[in-house]
């Protein structure tokens, strides 16, 4: 089984603030994940089991967090978090077949929990 892992990362911030974090767990073959972040306080937590699975984050500003957790096959998810609010994702895709596009954007702060089973 031969395993793909497309991993962009772009880090543009200043030295005093080189505090984003990014954990990956992944199993299957033909991940692809992009991932951008831009400023600081951001955080991206992925677990991903399943094959044929395309991820993409953005995380622009400041203070944004993403947890995604994805057990099945053919999912496709893009998210972006931008602005000035605390944005706070939580993803839980349980099955195959899914798109998911999540924008968290403004001075608010934005709370999500999203279940797809």
């Amino acid at each position: 089984m031969m395993k793909k892992l497309l991993f962009v990362i772009c880090f543009i911030c200043s030295l005093s603030y080189a505090d984003n974090e990014i954990t990956i767990t992944q199993s299957g073959s033909d991940f692809d994940l992009w991932v951008e972040q831009v400023g600081h306080n951001h955080t991206l937590t992925v677990n991903a089991d399943g094959d044929y699975n395309t991820i993409s984050s953005s995380q622009q500003d400041e203070g944004h967090t993403s947890v995604m957790d994805i057990v099945g096959e053919y999912n496709t998810i893009a998210v972006t978090q931008k602005e000035g609010g605390s944005h706070q994702l939580e993803l839980d895709i349980l099955n195959d077949n899914n798109s998911a596009s999540v924008l968290q954007e403004g001075a608010g702060s934005h709370d999500a929990t999203i279940t797809l089973d």
